[in-house]
């Protein structure tokens, strides 16, 4: 007799198991290469850090230390989660390879909501079909699940687990909505360098106060940290240096505080390397200038200012005064502040190891040829964007604009700028103002076909420079992204 609730045989295993389309390359193949007793010992022989490094080849993505989100820092040519599977997959084989493997696999962690890869199809159809009791469930948010069972691993071990994540990024809506889950994860994760946070912690809003306390407290090795509007109170904190005194990467944005605030907690800031201020009057040359009785701005290594007016080129030209800001300044960029292009070159003179350089304003008069201003001179610069456009359509401001674009061409052609190997402009006929002043080819130095093409082949081993022009702007696309990634 068959009993009224008992549960139905399977009918075969064939469905549990995946299919052949959706398995990668060579699954269930003998390897071309088998085994021997010898390759089996060397192979046991080999040390943990050999071992890490050919786990992170599996599994690229376990080794990325930029300060990026998780949209931003996406990588197109692999599967996130199954190469995640291949690690996990290598911590079976051995006890050996189980240390190694869980020292790569817990280093950065990162939180899909998908595969990336045909075997999401699969996936999918089978998360459809529902159980008995279960016909008209909710569907399974897989992110959040992955974020919970993330929770249990870190929690169930903190000790040996835990202490090993310093890097978490997560999709915007798991961060956005699971902030709960977010904040009882890295509460055990006392070295994480970076993570994915929602964006009201950075306003200081409410709702994320608790989050915003569990972070202080649990994780003070905080290297790259975001700020924006009504945030003021919480960075003012940052100048009592008892708040992520390990902070290398800073956001700020529409920040309404005092000078002498903003200068106090940039200089309380000694391992900063990289700051981004955008739409904010509290960054001006009082800031930048040195001043007694205030600490000494870090020397920074990427420096990008947006809509911040009240910066000119003499507050740069003050704050690279010091041999250790010139030094360390590699990145530079200026979109809407109060520096003219005319100053650049003064900058330039003053940042010796400048290697990108992005200038991005509108103007109303043209340049200033009877100045006496020197042309553009570096012996570091590799990449250059200039943009200057009119503020408005006319015809004035476009011939206004031209003659910028005129002293740029005059200063590549000087030979001031050797390194230089890469130009973002924004005008149709640069590349003719290059052109006109370049020698005609074939003249009596070109020594004849054999000459010309020894001529040709050694440039193109050297790499030419290149140069781009910019499409015209439009109100729904923003402006160059400058990335404040980690170091390398």
């Amino acid at each position: 007799m068959r009993l009224p609730f008992r549960k139905k045989d399977k009918k075969g295993s064939v469905q549990l198991e995946v299919p052949l389309e959706f398995r990668p390359a060579g699954a269930g193949q003998m390897p071309q290469f088998p085994p021997t007793r010898e390759s089996a010992f060397k192979l046991a022989q080999l040390p943990q850090p050999v071992l890490q490094r050919i786990f992170a080849h599996v599994c690229p993505h376990a080794r990325d230390e930029s300060f990026d989100t998780c949209e931003e820092s996406a990588r197109d040519d692999n599967c996130v989660l199954c190469d995640l599977r291949d690690l996990s997959h290598c911590a079976q084989v051995s006890r050996a390879w189980r240390i190694a493997t869980i020292q790569v696999l817990y280093h950065s962690i990162r939180i899909e909501p998908v595969h990336y890869c045909k075997m999401e199809a699969w996936l999918a159809e089978r998360r459809k079909k529902t159980g008995r009791f279960d016909r008209n469930g909710v569907p399974e948010d897989t992110a959040q699940t992955r974020l919970r069972l993330l929770r249990r691993t870190v929690r169930d071990d903190p000790t040996r687990i835990g202490k090993l994540v310093q890097y978490l990024k997560t999709p915007y809506m798991l961060r956005e909505f699971c902030y709960v889950e977010l904040a009882q994860t890295i509460a055990v994760l006392p070295d994480l360098h970076y993570v994915d946070l929602p964006e009201g912690m950075f306003a200081d809003e409410p709702a994320y106060a608790t989050l915003r306390l569990e972070v202080q407290a649990r994780c003070p090795k905080l290297r790259k940290m975001s700020y924006t509007a009504g945030s003021e109170r919480s960075f003012a904190m940052l100048a009592t240096g008892q708040v992520w005194t390990r902070l290398q990467v800073l956001e700020l944005k529409r920040l309404n505080v005092d000078p002498t605030t903003m200068r106090n907690v940039l200089g309380c800031l000694v391992n900063l390397r990289a700051l981004k201020v955008s739409q904010t009057d509290s960054l001006s040359d009082e800031v930048l200038l040195s001043t007694e009785g205030l600490p000494a701005l870090p020397p920074l290594e990427e420096l990008v200012l947006k809509d911040t007016p009240r910066v000119t080129a003499a507050g740069l030209v003050e704050y690279l005064a010091w041999l250790e800001t010139q030094q360390a300044l590699k990145v530079l960029t200026l979109k809407d502040t109060g520096v003219q292009p005319s100053g650049l070159a003064d900058i330039l003179t003053m940042a010796t190891s400048l290697r990108t350089l992005a200038l991005q304003t509108k103007i109303s008069e043209p340049f200033p040829q009877h100045a006496g201003i020197p042309p553009l001179a570096s012996r570091s610069l590799r990449t250059l964007r200039f943009e200057v456009s009119g503020r408005t359509s006319s015809a004035q401001d476009g011939s206004a604009a031209n003659t910028y674009y005129t002293y740029v061409a005059n200063s590549i052609l000087s030979s001031n700028l050797p390194r230089l190997r890469k130009l973002f402009v924004h005008d149709d006929s640069f590349p003719d103002k290059l052109q006109s002043a370049m020698p005609v080819p074939g003249g009596a130095l070109s020594g004849g076909p054999r000459h010309r093409h020894q001529s040709s082949s050694m440039s193109s081993n050297r790499g030419a420079p290149s140069l781009r022009v910019s499409p015209p702007p439009s109100n729904t696309s923003s402006p160059p992204r400058n990335g404040m990634a980690s170091p390398g």
